[in-house]
């Protein structure tokens, strides 16, 4: 009798160890904070990253604190970065990598699948982009 108590629960277990635990993956934008000084720098978000030249910011500005948000709207990638600068001293690089990225649309909220190729632009300013070509 013991012998099937033990391997019953020895069983129960085995059959509890291989159970797989479905979360629900969270469905919003991507919003990351980023603060920048006078030395600029590179910030990479997964594959996206931003290039900020040196005194890429009229002087008094920085540091500043952004919001950079990723997302989709219509099936369409977009990065919205948060405040709005309207006029920076020198270009801010943007450069996409290519890859298969999982972003949340807004129009349907749902997360959805996006293939990015390589793709890279200069920005004088900041507010929302296509980071798609």
């Amino acid at each position: 009798m013991l012998k099937k108590w033990t391997s019953f629960i020895i069983i129960f277990v085995m059959v509890l160890s291989f159970t797989t635990v479905f979360a629900d993956v969270p469905q919003a934008p991507q919003v990351y904070t980023i603060i920048v000084t006078e030395d600029g720098g590179k910030y990479v978000f997964d594959n996206v990253e931003l290039t900020f030249k040196k005194d890429s910011m009229e002087k008094g500005m920085q540091p500043i604190t952004f919001t950079v948000a990723f997302y989709a709207e219509n099936g369409v990638p977009y990065i919205d970065i948060n405040p709005s600068v309207d006029q920076f001293a020198k270009d801010v690089k943007i450069k996409v990598k290519k890859a298969e990225v999982e972003l949340y649309d807004i129009t349907t909220g749902e997360n959805i699948n996006i293939e990015l190729e390589n793709y890279s632009f200069k920005v004088e300013h900041f507010s929302r982009y296509i980071i798609q070509d």
